[in-house]
């Protein structure tokens, strides 16, 4: 609809990230950084098919706000979403060694000011999970060594923190991008510029320009 923006998410089954976690359990770190960083760097990749004005990454999945000039025409919008489903599964395939099946979303937003408040509310919701986060990936990694693990045991604060303190894991000292994820934009002329502090609440919103 005239006026409106569009936002494409693209993640993985967290099924299918465990199994993939649980594959590489034994040559990596606790966490797997690298695999999370694969992530990172294939979502804000995204940003050079000229579609998309910002980007909003983390280890799990990536969320993109379309130029407004784009998907003008009846069923675009769908073409585009399902390139940027493809290039985003390829590109991780290509990082990481590893075919890992994954979907996404077209969302349709009133205008830019609601897009704005849904991504800071998302990038919210990233930092509040990120102890569990953390310790479900821990989880699968256990299971890729042998151990028995249950995601059910991970009920409250308390047993999140436990389990990774059991495991060498200072939550607090994970980094900035491990908390809040990290973001791209589209500059004029091409250049790109990234951002892997973000600030959160309305001054992360701000971040995504016309």
């Amino acid at each position: 609809m005239p006026g409106f923006r569009l936002v494409v998410r693209i993640g993985s089954e967290l099924t299918a990230l465990d199994r993939v976690l649980e594959t590489r359990a034994r040559e990596t770190e606790p966490l797997d950084p690298d695999l999370a960083c694969i992530a990172v760097r294939t979502g804000l990749g995204l940003v050079s098919c000229g579609f998309i004005s910002f980007v909003y990454a983390t280890p799990e999945e990536t969320i993109a706000l379309l130029r407004s000039d784009v998907a003008k025409v009846a069923g675009e919008s769908l073409v585009i979403h399902n390139h940027l489903v493809s290039m985003y599964a390829a590109r991780f395939a290509l990082l990481s060694g590893q075919e890992l099946p994954m979907h996404g979303g077209l969302f349709e937003f009133p205008d830019l000011g609601i897009v704005r408040r849904v991504l800071s509310t998302v990038q919210e919701a990233v930092e509040e999970t990120t102890p569990l986060r953390s310790c479900r990936r821990l989880g699968a990694q256990l299971r890729g060594r042998g151990e028995t693990f249950d995601n059910d045991t991970l009920d409250s604060i308390a047993a999140q923190s436990g389990l990774l303190r059991a495991h060498g894991i200072d939550i607090d000292a994970l980094p900035p991008w491990w908390w809040r994820g990290v973001a791209a934009r589209a500059r004029p002329g091409g250049a790109l510029e990234v951002f892997d502090e973000l600030p959160a609440g309305d001054e992360f919103g701000a971040l995504l320009q016309d």
